[in-house]
């Protein structure tokens, strides 16, 4: 496991659930896309409504299946996996 993947996995633990709220895998990609603004659709803007921009890593970690698709929220969610969980827990994090 990556130190990005397990920061993330850390954050997901502290924070419950990561969601997901933009169609672009990355900053670049929302960036380069025709709805950025420096005004009002901006980095921040994305960063906040997608988990940091972390949308990648989270895949990584799902492939591991240390992450569960949330199935009933809105927009794309994530939560910890039984199995992610008592990984954490083994660990004694």
């Amino acid at each position: 496991m990556t130190d990005e993947q397990f920061n993330l996995l850390m954050k997901l633990k502290k924070e419950r659930y990561a969601e997901y709220r933009d169609r672009y895998a990355t900053l670049d990609e929302f960036m380069d896309s025709n709805i950025y603004s420096v005004d009002r659709f901006n980095a921040t803007y994305f960063l906040e409504r997608n988990f940091g921009g972390t949308y990648k890593i989270m895949m990584e970690l799902c492939d591991l299946l240390l992450v569960d698709d949330v199935e009933d929220a809105w927009h794309s969610t994530y939560k910890l996996s039984d199995y992610g969980i008592n990984i954490l827990t083994q660990n004694g994090l």
